[in-house]
């Protein structure tokens, strides 16, 4: 499985998250997550990303823009976060809050660096529903908002820590 891709389990446990939703891709890039998630029976994708509009699929819309650029919907049922940069992505944090789920996969393990810390942070403060570890790529997927900041897993420990964190 190349770096980056959902994993068989992965897309199991995704599948009931965006069945019938509209998922926003930030960071789309080449949108091969976009294309996926409406093979899991996304209801559509809007993809959005600076880049040229690549290959796109039915069910998929291309927004070619900077996040920070795209007029933020009233609702936002579900991000999905790719492999983000390690940056800060201005207007990023303004979609997370707005996410009733977030799907991020990514991985700050083994020298690797996704997002940004707070990113993380804002994580900390979501129930966990779906931590799926693996070599290459790390799965979790965030709803509602808790009380207080949970304990963050290892994907979350990475990104704030100057270690480098195996499995």
């Amino acid at each position: 499985m190349p770096y980056g891709n959902l994993n068989l389990a992965m897309r199991e446990a995704v599948r009931p998250f965006v069945l019938g939703q509209t998922v926003y891709d930030l960071g789309a890039g080449d949108c091969d997550h976009a294309r996926t998630l409406v093979g899991l029976g996304a209801g559509s994708v809007v993809a959005i990303d600076k880049a040229e509009a690549p290959r796109l699929a039915k069910g998929v819309t291309y927004i070619r823009s900077l996040i920070a650029d795209v007029p933020l919907p009233e609702t936002v049922p579900v991000v999905f976060l790719g492999w983000p940069q390690n940056y800060v992505i201005p207007g990023l944090l303004e979609w997370l809050h707005r996410a009733e789920t977030v799907i991020y996969l990514g991985s700050n393990l083994n020298g690797m660096a996704c997002a940004f810390p707070a990113v993380f942070r804002h994580f900390l403060t979501r129930e966990l529903v779906v931590y799926i570890e693996d070599r290459q790529n790390n799965l979790l997927v965030l709803r509602g908002t808790l009380a207080t900041p949970r304990s963050p897993v290892l994907e979350e420990r990475g990104c704030f820590s100057d270690e480098i964190l195996t499995l």
